[in-house]
């Protein structure tokens, strides 16, 4: 499989994917990965290529495009043997945080990965007939913080969607929303993270996001002071306080009332 020019997200997409396979069939070696995947769904394997030692290592990739939409031999042969597994590398939060802008397609695309329940918060329905531009929802700042998923790499990948789809509608307050949501889904998942190989690879990658989130902040403040990310999560966590709140007195309102 030839591989495509990649960048420090690229390799850190990979190991994280890889990482977790590792950690789910609990092998530490790339030869016994491939011969446990190739005999599960009964493929002939004479010797082991070494191709999962790169993937480990974050050298190639298991795929022949970066782009929203990926597909690969071993993508779809490990999740034959381990369903799922390969969401974290689908998820569009890897596309959508590159350096690069997204056009309105490629950001359509990125939703159409999205699980259903995702993609309906994104999309206005009856619209499908319309250009992209008209077929999108930008959700409001509080709205943000209730767009989730049992699946972390969905919930991540729709959050991405969010942070690019508002930033290119103009709407740099819910774009900002999003990407701060982001963050702090992301700083849950470590909090919660127990499988060693994953959890180290998922360090990086929180450091990968951090990293475009104060890039962003920084540009949106248009500044040339250093952007403090610690103030903004703060302001996360009473933005996420005050909403619960607020839902909390318009439910016992509402009670009141009816």
């Amino acid at each position: 499989m030839p591989n495509v020019k990649r960048t420090r997200i690229h390799a850190v997409r990979t190991r994280l994917w890889a990482a977790l396979v590792a950690d789910q069939l609990r092998f530490n070696g790339s030869k016994e990965i491939e011969r446990f995947i190739c005999s599960s769904i009964d493929l002939d394997l004479h010797e082991p290529s070494g191709v999962f030692r790169g993937y480990i290592s974050g050298r190639t990739m298991p795929s022949r495009t970066v782009g929203p939409v990926v597909e690969g031999v071993w993508l779809d042969r490990v999740d034959c043997v381990l369903p799922g597994t390969s969401d974290w590398f689908r998820s569009p939060v890897w596309f959508l945080l590159d350096d690069h802008l997204p056009t309105n397609k490629e950001i359509m695309d990125c939703i159409r990965l999205l699980p259903e329940a995702l993609q309906v918060e994104l999309l206005i329905s009856g619209t499908q007939h319309l250009p992209e531009q008209y077929q999108f929802r930008v959700p409001s700042e509080n709205r943000v913080l209730v767009i989730t998923h049992h699946e972390a790499s969905w919930r991540l990948g729709a959050l991405a969607c969010v942070y690019r789809l508002a930033d290119l509608n103009g709407n740099k307050l819910v774009a900002r929303r999003a990407l701060l949501t982001l963050v702090q889904a992301i700083e849950d998942i470590c909090a919660r993270s127990t499988d060693s190989r994953f959890r180290n690879v998922f360090l990086e990658f929180r450091e990968l996001v951090r990293e475009h989130v104060s890039k962003y902040l920084w540009a949106l403040g248009g500044s040339d002071m250093q952007v403090d990310l610690s103030e903004h999560i703060q302001e996360q966590k009473d933005f996420e306080l005050f909403d619960m709140r607020m839902e909390i007195s318009v439910r016992r309102w509402l009670r009141n009332i009816l």
